[in-house]
């Protein structure tokens, strides 16, 4: 039942829907705008090219081709008002190139500029079909709904076949095509529709492209944290479902954001770790060697090199190392006696208390002595005679 209410509607439902009357404007349109695109672009071609030879054939063809651009974007823009078809928007390519020579090369290069004029030269004959198909239809639908009113007046005939042909006599034929009249209003509609449908469809493939947009450079990770929100669009009649992932990139943003910042901070912490404590590796060897320490009664002794004034082959001299900084020199008077032992004095050698008890002679024999080095010193000179 459902089923057959939602028919019923559709079918019927087609005579208050406004697309309805916006896809009859655009077919009425088709057929002038045909004309006009078709004696424009051919007219301004013909002239053009023959007089290229000159400066106006160029100024003709400049002339022409910017009417062809504004023509596409115009056919575009119009099949978005009135048919509800999204078409893509047209664009110059990118070329690479700077100013106005960029936008005419880019131009150039667009595919739709190119399908766009084919399609401006197929508005004609299509333009044509679709006149015709209109016209038609509106004039069936209107002389079947005035049947009851002219049947008297106007020979009223139903073709079937060349051989089969009805024709109304009586006034119970008339309202009988008045019924197929009344029907054939929604027939008509839908049939339009359907037309209309069909340029949307070529105005789509023809006057738009869909433009290749790179995807985002967001963090990696899982986008099924994330809440999705599925948006339905209306793509030439066609319900789409596409999913809005500008949420999901923003939390993956943020997430990244936050992973950089630890990771900085982990890096900061090393390279403050590494300057307090530097790797063993690292570690500069000190350049004097301490010396190794001494134990208790350990002496090493110092070997003096022979001099100038010592002869070859005597021993060297040795002498004990100068006593160390932390040595205390302890007076004789503070050590203990020994238990059990005797204190005895040293008694100084014999000669010395002899020079103590005579000094003279200590004198005289130290003159002795040096006379007698004297003497021998005076032997070792050369004897020269008073002469």
């Amino acid at each position: 039942m459902k089923k057959n209410r939602s028919l019923f509607s559709r079918f019927f439902g087609v005579i208050i829907r406004w697309q309805t009357y916006l896809n009859l404007l655009y077919l009425l349109l088709a057929l002038p705008l045909g004309i006009f695109y078709y004696i424009f672009l051919a007219g301004g071609i013909l002239l053009g090219v023959p007089l290229v030879i000159i400066f106006i054939g160029i100024l003709i063809l400049i002339v022409v081709f910017a009417g062809w651009v504004a023509f596409i974007a115009f056919e575009r823009q119009l099949a978005v008002w009135l048919l509800n078809v999204d078409v893509p928007p047209y664009v110059p390519e990118n070329t690479g190139e700077v100013g106005h020579k960029n936008w005419i090369s880019g131009l150039l290069a667009n595919r739709v500029t190119w399908t766009g004029l084919l399609f401006l030269f197929l508005k004609l004959p299509l333009g044509v079909i679709s006149f015709i198909t209109l016209v038609t239809l509106l004039a069936i639908t209107v002389i079947s709904l005035a049947a009851p009113f002219i049947y008297n007046n106007l020979a009223l005939e139903v073709w079937f076949t060349w051989d089969r042909v009805w024709a109304i006599d009586t006034l119970w034929e008339a309202i009988v095509l008045f019924v197929v009249g009344f029907l054939m209003i929604f027939i008509s509609l839908h049939i339009l529709n359907i037309v209309a449908w069909i340029w949307g469809r070529v105005a789509y493939w023809m006057l738009g492209r869909e433009s290749k947009v790179s995807e985002p450079l967001v963090p990696t990770g899982d986008l099924s944290t994330g809440s999705a929100v599925v948006l339905p669009v209306v793509v030439g009649g066609e319900v789409k479902q596409e999913q809005d992932f500008s949420q999901e990139q923003e939390t993956l943003a943020q997430e990244g954001v936050e992973s950089v910042q630890a990771t900085d901070e982990a890096m900061a912490s090393e390279e403050q770790t590494e300057e307090l404590e530097p790797p063993a590796f690292a570690a500069p060897e000190p350049l004097i060697t301490p010396p190794p320490e001494e134990t208790a009664g350990d002496v090493t002794p110092i070997i003096t090199p022979p001099h100038d004034g010592q002869a070859a082959g005597d021993v060297p001299v040795v002498t004990p190392p100068p006593p160390a900084q932390d040595t205390q020199y302890i007076d004789e008077k503070d050590l203990p006696v020994a238990k059990g032992g005797v204190e005895k004095e040293i008694a100084p050698p014999e000669w010395l208390l002899e020079e103590e008890a005579n000094p003279d002679a200590s004198d005289a024999t130290d003159g002795s002595k040096s006379a007698k080095t004297g003497e021998s010193a005076t032997s070792f000179g050369p004897d020269y005679d008073d002469d």
